[in-house]
């Protein structure tokens, strides 16, 4: 599936993507948008994002999982 998922990126498609995947978030995002509770907390490239998150609760979850 996430191979599929890259190929029609570079196809050019457009998508929304729901994932805990961050590896594969970041090497395809455009952006990244860090939901919780249904309210986006933080939005913005994926380097950003994910190597210099803004948000403690954007910080306390990517420290479990990458």
């Amino acid at each position: 599936v996430l191979t599929l998922v890259a190929d029609l990126k570079a196809d050019g498609m457009t998508m929304l993507v729901a994932t805990h995947e961050m590896g594969f978030a970041r090497e395809v995002a455009d952006t990244v948008a860090f939901m919780d509770a249904g309210v986006v907390v933080e939005s913005g490239p994926p380097a950003e994002v994910l190597d210099r998150p803004q948000s403690p609760r954007t910080q306390t979850f990517l420290s479990k999982v990458i």
